[in-house]
């Protein structure tokens, strides 16, 4: 449901679902970063991501719209990969 998102949302913030995230937080700052204990956790960003499902890319032409093509899902590596992917789409 689009329409219940504000227009200046870009970059805000969610408040997080401690519940279910604290478990792998634990797991993984234990592993990656264990002196946390030590020097705490200033802030925690929670915030709209831009994943597929299948964490996949959507690339390609829009059906039904001709000359109509999307490259969305790239989350943290389109800047990285949007050279290449409009180079392949322009072709």
């Amino acid at each position: 449901n689009v329409e219940g998102i504000p227009q200046d949302f870009s970059f805000g913030s969610l408040e997080p679902d401690w519940e279910r995230m604290t478990p792998y937080l634990e797991v993984a700052m234990e592993r990656l970063v264990p002196e946390i204990h030590n020097v705490g956790l200033k802030a925690f960003f929670c915030g709209p991501e831009s994943f597929t499902p299948d964490n996949a890319p959507i690339v390609g032409p829009v059906p039904n719209l001709q000359n109509y093509y999307v490259a969305a899902g790239l989350n943290s590596v389109g800047i990285l990969t949007g050279g290449g992917i409009g180079k392949t789409l322009a072709q």
